[in-house]
């Protein structure tokens, strides 16, 4: 092996990198933001024979975890009504829409169709529960995207409709 004759260098560097370059007299030297904006573009990520990347500068140094912990809340389901509990809400919510004067404005995250209105009758208003609930399959596909301005107002099945698909 030899030795590698060291560099010699005359004065003071003139490249386009140094913070330095042409002293206080000029004006015309790069700013040490610039410098490092510009030497963060000419870096270049290591890389083995294969072209895999080794390491960079602004890589992640930290890996992600790829195990998830096992809990229940992750892989159970989580809407799950007892029976005991289904009977008690739906006396609860017989007794509120048989008296005229209350009014159920909360949505349920409980599929309305277990409730059996069907079955018992309920009505308030002219309304059963699940009709309280938007249903899909009494609107045409034509008016789902029509340029008519409809009110988005409740179906409640006795309105007609006209051949414009406004409603009356």
């Amino acid at each position: 092996m030899t030795k590698k004759k060291p560099v010699k260098v005359y004065g003071k560097v003139k490249h386009s990198l140094d913070v330095n370059r042409g002293g206080r007299r000029t004006k015309s030297g790069r700013s040490a933001a610039t410098v490092r904006r510009v030497k963060m573009y000419t870096n270049r990520p290591k890389r083995d024979r294969k072209g895999k990347v080794l390491n960079h500068e602004l890589q992640s140094k930290e890996l992600p975890s790829t195990r998830i912990q096992p809990d229940q809340r992750y892989f159970g389901n989580s809407r799950v009504i007892d029976q005991k509990q289904l009977q008690i809400f739906r006396e609860a919510l017989h007794s509120r829409i048989s008296c005229s004067y209350n009014v159920i404005s909360k949505d349920t995250k409980l599929p309305v169709s277990l409730l059996n209105d069907h079955r018992k009758g309920w009505e308030h208003n002219g309304m059963t529960a699940s009709k309280m609930v938007f249903d899909a399959s009494q609107t045409k596909y034509s008016d789902c995207g029509s340029t008519a301005q409809n009110r988005k107002r409740r179906n409640r099945g006795a309105k007609r409709r006209r051949p414009g698909g406004k409603s009356r």
